[in-house]
């Protein structure tokens, strides 16, 4: 089940449909928009009444859950650590952003030259193959014309 939002899939819950503030390109003299935090994912009753018989602090779970039931996948941070290096040092997250972009065209170049060059180098082994091939009925061709109809059939 795919999840747009990047949240963490929990069975028997179904994933909010909210969606979560865009980041604004940051443009001559403006900063990028804060994004809001994800609302804290509910802990279900089962857990709960587990710690509680354990005698645990529930808030103490509830920041572990949180801690392992978020992540991020992508070649940007999360938006709001994207955010979070924008307010520490101004444009960061524009460098971010283009070091990014820079990154995915060079990959992307070089998946390019890979593909041409194996493209090239499977053409070059077929014509390699044609021409033995082809050497070997000449050759066939040949030793019938001199007299061993036996050995030439063999090549051919």
């Amino acid at each position: 089940m795919t999840n747009p939002q990047n949240e963490p899939e929990q069975p028997g819950r179904e994933p909010t449909q909210e969606p979560e503030p865009e980041v604004q390109p940051s443009g001559a003299g403006q900063e990028i928009e804060p994004v809001t935090e994800p609302p804290p994912i509910p802990i279900p009753d089962e857990i709960v009444q587990i710690v509680r018989e354990a005698g645990d602090d529930p808030e103490k779970v509830r920041t572990v859950l949180e801690m392992v039931a978020w992540s991020w996948q992508g070649p940007l941070p999360h938006p709001s650590a994207l955010a979070a290096f924008n307010d520490a040092y101004d444009g960061c997250a524009r460098d971010i952003v283009e070091m990014t972009t820079s990154q995915s065209q060079h990959r992307q170049a070089m998946e390019t030259k890979v593909v041409d060059a194996d493209i090239r180098l499977r053409r070059q082994g077929q014509h390699y193959a044609f021409i033995i091939a082809m050497a070997v009925i000449v050759g066939g061709f040949v030793v019938i014309g001199i007299g061993r109809p036996l050995t030439g059939s063999v090549l051919f």
